[in-house]
């Protein structure tokens, strides 16, 4: 198996003694063979102190995966297990909605 991993820093901040980066990780496992290759993406935060000798540690690392929303059982359970048109577009207007509120305000 071939692995491959790359990581998109999305923001950097330092205050002080202490400084926050987060971003993605990105995994993709290939077999060596044939196969379909498998690629997971997780999310995190790194909290770093600065230690009194001056250098940078990690003090706090969190991570979770990456998934896309799901529709709650209920609803599903409503459509049958199939979306509609009506249903794509919420969900999509939701996404955006999201995606605005997360934006990150920008301090340095």
């Amino acid at each position: 198996m071939r692995r491959g991993t790359a990581v998109t820093i999305i923001s950097i901040r330092v205050h002080g003694p202490f400084a926050f980066d987060w971003g993605w990780h990105r995994l993709t496992l290939t077999p060596k063979k044939r196969g379909r290759s498998i690629t997971t993406r997780t999310r995190y935060l790194e909290i770093w102190q600065k230690s009194t000798d001056g250098r940078w540690k990690i003090a706090i690392f969190l991570d979770n995966v990456d998934v896309p929303p799901q529709m709650p059982p209920e609803v599903l359970a409503e459509l049958g297990g199939r979306r509609t048109v009506a249903v794509r577009r919420s969900v999509r207007r939701r996404r955006s909605k999201i995606g605005q509120a997360a934006q990150v305000p920008d301090y340095s």
